[in-house]
């Protein structure tokens, strides 16, 4: 149920290559109008992205290169944790087709393992992750 008023409604975190129909109608209180013509939408297919690489720059940062096979998300999804840890955690999103991102102000001689998803704003359809990805920062050398 939306408000008085109220003309567009988003329905999100949907499966993917699903068909969805809709139809609404007005209520005041205990009373209803007839229902509108069904519309329908299919969610796109998001193709996971692939090839996820993983690669030390410093004892502060990692860059992340994957590969985009989808030409329908609005964005990619990045997660990671330390391998120590059994949940992943959201670091960020990156705008569709970008296929790197460098992950900064991390922990010397620290493992981290990421994975990386499709989103598609429209229909709020998810791609399944990559597969994972880990590098361990570098360690400072003594002075």
């Amino acid at each position: 149920m939306v408000g008085a008023n109220t003309t567009t409604y988003s329905n999100t975190s949907l499966t993917q290559n699903t068909e969805y129909y809709y139809r609404v109608r007005a209520n005041s209180g205990s009373n209803y109008s007839a229902y509108s013509n069904e519309a329908s939408a299919t969610t796109p297919v998001l193709a996971a992205p692939t090839g996820l690489t993983a690669a030390a720059l410093s004892s502060t940062q990692i860059k992340l290169d994957w590969t985009d096979t989808t030409s329908d998300e609005t964005y990619f999804y990045i997660e990671y944790k330390k391998s120590t840890n059994a949940n992943f955690t959201s670091l960020t999103s990156v705008a569709a087709n970008t296929t790197t991102y460098t992950h900064a102000s991390l922990i010397q001689n620290t493992t981290y393992v990421y994975r990386v998803r499709a989103y598609h704003t429209a229909s709020g359809a998810y791609s399944a992750y990559s597969t994972e990805a880990s590098a361990t920062t570098q360690t400072l050398a003594a002075p």
